[in-house]
């Protein structure tokens, strides 16, 4: 075998190896791993880490500017048709009072360059968000994106659905955040259940396993750092915790 079959060889074999060893939907979206911290596979960027509900992420804020911050990047190799989550928001009085400002929790989905997927709506003053709901019980969604609402005994869940039927074999980053704001409230968030539904569909060729990862693997090189993105307008806090 000559040095030019060796080397396309070699890269084919670490292709296929990072197509393997890639994360091909969103790992421990039930926070009940088991190995050793129940948020494995997830990174808090800034802000506040949220905590151990018992297998469920708990996210709290009380004064302006807290925030509570979770994500995860992660690489969709077959066709997926929704991503979805549930979720549980109570608030209670107290806190510092503003009659203009609301806590909000929002999600987002940031592809591998760091620019939105899926917004409520876009343009400069648009809103990057494809989920938000608020501390009055105001919701915000995409278009693409579709909410049910479910009983745990007295509690009121939200199940969550964004179809992403559009995506394929890309890298992909999901935030979820909580913002403080001075609504003389203390907001609570217990998140859940975070899963990529896969498309039945035939799986794909090793040679097409090649070339995506191997697409993928050269669009890692080339994601820009992402940086928070408020919805009200306020500079987010890009520190890491």
């Amino acid at each position: 075998m000559n040095s030019r079959a060796s080397r396309w060889l070699i890269l084919i074999s670490a292709t296929l190896f990072v197509c393997q060893s890639a994360t091909a939907g969103v790992m421990n979206g039930d926070f009940s791993d088991t190995s050793g911290s129940p948020f494995a596979h997830w990174t808090t960027l800034y802000g506040n880490a949220p905590v151990d509900g018992g297998g469920i992420a708990m996210f709290d804020v009380i004064d302006f500017f807290d925030e509570s911050q979770l994500e995860q990047t992660f690489t969709l190799l077959t066709p997926a048709n929704a991503l979805s989550f549930e979720f549980n928001l109570s608030s209670v009085p107290g806190g510092s009072l503003d009659v203009f400002g609301l806590d909000v929790f929002q999600v987002t989905l940031f592809d591998a360059f760091g620019d939105v997927l899926f917004p409520i709506s876009s343009g400069v003053f648009g809103d990057p968000r494809f989920y938000g709901f608020d501390s009055s019980g105001n919701e915000f969604k995409s278009s693409q994106a579709t909410v049910e609402n479910f009983a745990i005994g007295a509690e009121v869940w939200k199940r969550v659905s964004l179809d992403i039927s559009s995506l394929v074999s890309q890298q992909l980053t999901l935030e979820f955040l909580l913002l403080g704001d001075d609504d003389s409230r203390s907001t609570t968030v217990l998140l859940d259940n975070v899963v990529v539904s896969q498309a039945t569909a035939a799986v794909p060729e090793p040679a097409t396993i090649a070339i995506w990862a191997f697409l993928g693997t050269a669009t890692l090189g080339l994601g820009r750092k992402r940086k928070p993105i408020p919805v009200d307008g306020r500079k987010q806090s890009s520190c890491i915790h």
